[in-house]
């Protein structure tokens, strides 16, 4: 194994790099030593402990991954990961106003009762705007922007349908080939605001995913077999949201898990 002792000045003097804050424990004694050796070459113990880490991983990176491509694949895999887990924090209004707060907050476009949900009053303008093509099946036209494109040539639509559904060369106004990714519209705010960060994230990191048959299959899947519950109800004139946590952060867990597994054998 390659020595990986250095000397503190040597170590105080590296070049810094783009870094992640992370959390550890170490001995009272080691602490106060960094400190001390902080003090004599001007610099903190937290910098000196993340450079002998930095450079312990250095000195083994022969034996280890870590090319630009694994950095980034990392990055993008944390990233989703903590998406996730804020998203599972929001309501589903929150995601809502994150989609689309425009459709979202202009209630008074459908006449609209003050006290809607955001998703009830999208469920309406939904309505308003949707076409039935014919299949039988109801889409939102191109005025409901409520919606993201994943892939080359697929978008991603709310559906008062229940269950999820794809269908390749789906009607669209704006085009006639375009697939389309149908979501039930309980779901929809969830699943349009993870695969537009999806997009972002991948655009940020340079991740290239493929979103095949089988992928977006997989997708439709996860979406199906998790149920939410949703159902409303009004409270002392308040109308209120009631849904399945558990079963709403093992559906999103699970797709986010379908992507970052195609990202990684991309």
């Amino acid at each position: 194994m390659t020595n990986i002792i250095i000397n503190p000045k040597e170590l105080a003097k590296r070049t810094k790099e783009s870094t992640r804050p992370v959390s550890l424990r170490i001995k009272e004694r080691t602490w106060l030593g960094f400190e001390q050796l902080a003090k004599e070459t001007g610099t903190t113990a937290n910098s000196l402990i993340g450079e002998l880490a930095d450079y312990y991983i250095e000195s083994l990176g022969q034996d280890l991954n870590l090319s630009d491509d694994a950095v980034n694949l990392n990055k993008f895999k944390s990233a989703v990961e903590k998406e996730v887990r804020k998203l599972c924090r929001w309501t589903i209004d929150d995601a809502v106003l994150d989609v689309n707060m425009v459709y979202a907050k202009n209630r008074s476009m459908n006449n609209a009762d003050a006290d809607d949900t955001y998703l009830e009053a999208l469920k309406r303008m939904f309505k308003t705007y949707s076409i039935s093509p014919e299949n039988g099946k109801e889409y939102a036209n191109y005025q409901f922007e409520f919606c993201t494109n994943i892939g080359d040539d697929i978008t991603v639509y709310p559906t008062l349908e229940q269950k999820a559904s794809y269908n390749t060369g789906a009607f669209d106004p704006q085009s006639a080939f375009q697939d389309m990714l149908c979501v039930p519209i309980e779901k929809a705010p969830d699943v349009i605001h993870l695969l537009k960060f999806v997009n972002a994230a991948a655009e940020k990191n340079k991740i290239h995913i493929e979103f095949d048959i089988d992928i977006i299959d997989n997708i439709v899947k996860s979406i199906n077999s998790y149920k939410y519950g949703y159902h409303e109800e009004v409270i002392d004139g308040h109308r209120k949201q009631y849904y399945n946590d558990g079963e709403r952060r093992s559906m999103l867990n699970r797709i986010a898990q379908i992507i970052i597994r195609a990202a990684e054998n991309a």
